[in-house]
């Protein structure tokens, strides 16, 4: 994964995040939802081929609501790990 910040503003935020699809989008722009002060979250990939998506963020303070989500989706998934290895080794 390769980012790319296209533009930063008080109130938004456009990112370029080469080599993802929309698994990983989809995902981050669901949690980014999930904080009260986004206003928007979403991203766009004109084409699956030739262009690699691009995140908008629009928030009182994008780059930490960025911030933040990234370290919640972090922990969810250090969670599962962590439950997961329980159950095998248990």
């Amino acid at each position: 994964m390769e980012v790319k910040i296209l533009s930063l503003e008080k109130e938004k935020l456009k990112l370029e995040i080469r080599g993802e699809d929309h698994t990983i989008l989809n995902h981050l722009v669901n949690k980014l939802l999930e904080d009260e002060t986004v206003e928007i979250a979403k991203y766009n990939k004109p084409h699956p081929l030739t262009s690699e998506p691009v995140l908008d963020i629009v928030a009182k303070d994008p780059l930490k609501s960025l911030t933040e989500t990234c370290r919640r989706a972090s922990d969810e998934i250090e969670s599962l790990l962590e439950q997961v290895e329980k159950q095998l080794s248990g």
